[in-house]
């Protein structure tokens, strides 16, 4: 009965297989906090003080991580993003955006408008310029600044008042996209959005090998 039950369990290591790569763009405004969300993402941790004004050369990128979809399936997921090209140029939607990457999430932060319009402005610049087609999510970051006071009263000073649940379901309508809300202080929403965007691009076949992309730097299983 051992030996039966051993090699159920062995064959059961066989028949499970890594349905395929996938790199996520992280798409948004400096400043939002998607490097908190993504560090928490990828490490189940706060990111490192010393880290938070840290900018990349061109990429910023997580070790690959395996997860484990709702349909049993495993895929290798990098989330990348590049810091630097935003902070210089973020009226220009850089070339490789549209020529390497297919799979993205549109970020922007519940308590800054400027964020949000810029996540439908790029999605826009996309949408028209990408000639493969993409697949993508749309996130809220933040959300636990929505009841912030202090944030609140600097916001009411503008006239403005934080982004509501609503607003970001009618951006991810008009976008055509499912919408996510995300809080890496209270560790809410941290895994959903990738894990749906993941799932998309496996079913559009929206995947291609990480070995197929050069200057990106080693992936750590």
């Amino acid at each position: 009965m051992a030996k039966r039950s051993r090699k159920k369990t062995a064959k059961a290591k066989k028949t499970q297989h890594v349905s395929g790569d996938v790199e996520v763009f992280v798409i948004g405004s400096p400043g939002i906090g998607r490097y908190s969300w993504i560090w928490k993402w990828g490490y189940n941790q706060d990111l490192p003080e010393f880290l938070r004004n840290q900018v990349a050369n061109r990429f910023q990128h997580l070790p690959t991580r395996m997860i484990d979809l709702d349909t049993g399936k495993l895929a290798a997921v990098t989330v990348l993003y590049n810091l630097y090209f935003e902070k210089l140029y973020e009226d220009i939607l850089p070339k490789y955006l549209l020529e390497e990457f297919s799979v993205y999430v549109f970020c922007f932060s519940v308590v800054d408008h400027a964020s949000f319009r810029a996540a439908e402005n790029y999605w826009e610049r996309l949408k028209f310029g990408h000639k493969s087609g993409f697949v993508a999510v749309l996130v809220g970051l933040k959300t636990d600044l929505r009841t912030d006071p202090a944030t609140v009263a600097a916001l009411g000073e503008h006239n403005e008042q934080p982004i509501s649940y609503q607003e970001g379901q009618r951006l991810a309508d008009k976008m055509g996209v499912k919408y996510f809300e995300c809080s890496a202080n209270n560790n809410a929403g941290i895994q959903e959005p990738i894990t749906e965007v993941v799932s998309l691009a496996l079913a559009t076949k929206k995947v291609r090998p990480l070995s197929q992309k050069d200057g990106l730097g080693c992936s750590i299983m």
